[in-house]
């Protein structure tokens, strides 16, 4: 159960990165990341929102801005799944641990310095019940 899986998702940034100081003291940042998983004939987009925590919140939201592709490492967390008007939706939400931005002529370049005193954001205590639907 301990174990720590790292994702990399880039992709295009599709709203301002927003930023909120919760009553703890953690600042959170959010914003919508588009990532293109079409092919040549048929473009599809999937919506992932991104979070990030303290002093990567402040980094992105200074660095940041809609438009702009990204590369970024982080973890996937579960997602939430409803139905609205018989159409199943998912959203998918990924925390952010160190991004890049892609700059034209030079590919993925790191924005300012990775943030080297990266706090994690604050732990959530899953029920034992969470796990029943978990098919093995």
């Amino acid at each position: 159960m301990g174990e720590f899986k790292r994702y990399f998702i880039a992709g295009s940034v599709g709203a301002n990165p927003e930023v909120r100081n919760l009553p703890s003291g953690s600042r959170v940042c959010n914003f919508p990341l588009a990532y293109n998983c079409g092919n040549k004939t048929k473009e599809e987009k999937i919506w992932i929102k991104i979070t990030a925590w303290n002093d990567m919140a402040d980094l992105i939201s200074d660095n940041i801005h809609q438009g702009n592709l990204v590369g970024m490492n982080g973890k996937l967390g579960k997602p939430e799944v409803w139905i609205k008007d018989g159409v199943a939706n998912a959203k998918i939400v990924f925390t952010c641990y160190d991004i890049s931005k892609f700059e034209k002529g030079h590919g993925f370049v790191e924005v300012e310095e990775k943030v080297s005193s990266y706090t994690p954001p604050p732990q959530i205590v899953e029920s034992a019940s969470d796990n029943d639907d978990i098919p093995f």
